[in-house]
């Protein structure tokens, strides 16, 4: 009947209303919420925090780096070292032999890195293999 056939196109319309709004949603929260390489995967060695990605321009120049948490909560302060994410891009791939660095490889391979006090950093690997760098 005509009647089931509008409650049923209905239904069909309130389904994909559903599903748009939900993948929406979910485009709001990746933009709001945006998932980097190294986004919770290194920590500093001196208090523990995550390190959080920070993007500034200066003179027109866009410069992205990663840097302790502590440093970005009022009242907080931490003497970890900052880190371009050039550089820890360049340092992961020879860590994992590479020549340039691969998101995927790097995310099956690296756990987490630690960023000590002397600015080294120490990468854990899955499978329990650590390996070491230290600025020149």
């Amino acid at each position: 009947t005509v009647g089931k056939q509008i409650m049923e196109s209905l239904m069909i319309h309130k389904k994909l209303d559903k599903k748009a709004a939900r993948a929406e949603a979910e485009r709001r929260a990746a933009s709001a919420n945006p998932v980097y390489p190294f986004t919770g995967k290194i920590y500093c060695g001196i208090c523990g925090n995550h390190y959080t990605r920070k993007k500034s321009v200066r003179k027109g120049k866009t410069y992205v780096s990663w840097i302790c948490r502590s440093k970005k909560r009022k009242g907080m302060s931490c003497l970890g070292v900052n880190f371009s994410e050039e550089e820890l891009k360049r340092t992961a791939a020879r860590i994992l032999g590479k020549d340039v660095f691969d998101e995927e490889e790097f995310a099956e391979a690296v756990r987490d890195i630690t960023i000590k006090k002397d600015g080294g950093l120490e990468f854990h690997l899955y499978g329990g293999r650590k390996e070491q760098w230290q600025r020149v």
